[in-house]
């Protein structure tokens, strides 16, 4: 594997664009890209930002989202997109994409790093817990409040769910929605 490295090089060079190969898409039914990206708070929102494209069948380039480097995560964190599954044109066999990504860097304070990008089928429910806080410590029968960050990388949207704290021998001990 590599790793992808956008950074700010002066006024004249604070963007870039990185486009991979076409990639085909024929035995996908739920196409998903999903990558992991480095957050931090050493610029303000909007100031490092990375766009993500997609270009199907060489047609034109449409924009899939972007991703703030400040947008409140910090550290490495998941970032995914739904990808169309269009049919081929006559003469393009089999069905396929192509990704860039766009790194716009506008101060020097930070830098966007990009690990592990996939294409593959999607999940309907891929939920993961990003972030906890709470005490640090809690005695039996001592009553805590915690806070959950819960991230869905799943199609299906994810409005209904429940975090369940356990102990170590496996007894539930909380659960909240």
């Amino acid at each position: 594997g590599g790793m992808l490295y956008y950074t700010y090089k002066g006024e004249d060079s604070n963007e870039q664009i990185m486009q991979g190969p076409r990639v085909a898409l024929s035995t996908l039914t739920k196409a998903e890209l999903s990558f992991y990206m480095y957050h931090g708070v050493e610029a303000d929102p909007e100031d490092v930002v990375l766009e993500v494209w997609a270009c199907y069948n060489d047609a034109d380039w449409k924009k899939l989202g972007t991703v703030d480097y400040n947008n409140g995560a910090t550290g490495w964190a998941r970032s995914s997109f739904a990808l169309e599954t269009p049919e081929a044109p006559e003469g393009y066999a089999p069905s396929n994409i192509q990704i860039a990504f766009r790194g716009i860097t506008t101060v020097p304070s930070a830098s966007i790093f990009i690990d592990k990008i996939a294409i593959a089928d999607g999940v309907d429910v891929d939920a993961a817990l990003v972030g906890i806080s709470g005490a640090k410590r809690a005695n039996p029968g001592e009553f805590q409040m915690f806070s959950f960050a819960v991230a869905n990388y799943g199609i299906k949207d994810l409005s209904d769910y429940k975090v369940a704290l356990t102990i170590s021998d496996g007894e539930l001990t909380q659960e909240d929605e």
